[in-house]
């Protein structure tokens, strides 16, 4: 695991405090003044079992019109 960013407001060391999955984002809150910071979590770290969901068009027949 990496290591903790540093506050981007005072430069004070953060912990880590949770993580939203949508998007997936790593929540860190900051020692000295309380800042959160939300960053984007690594993709690369995901669970692969977890299959994404794909959507399909299906083309619909054309209907002939006669005036």
């Amino acid at each position: 695991m990496t290591d903790n960013p540093i506050c981007s407001r005072c430069a004070g060391l953060t912990r880590y405090k949770g993580r939203i999955s949508l998007p997936p984002q790593m929540i860190y809150r900051c020692d000295s003044c309380g800042h959160e910071m939300w960053m984007q979590n690594n993709p690369a770290l995901a669970q692969p079992d977890q299959p994404q969901a794909q959507q399909q068009q299906q083309t619909q027949p054309k209907t002939a019109r006669e005036e």
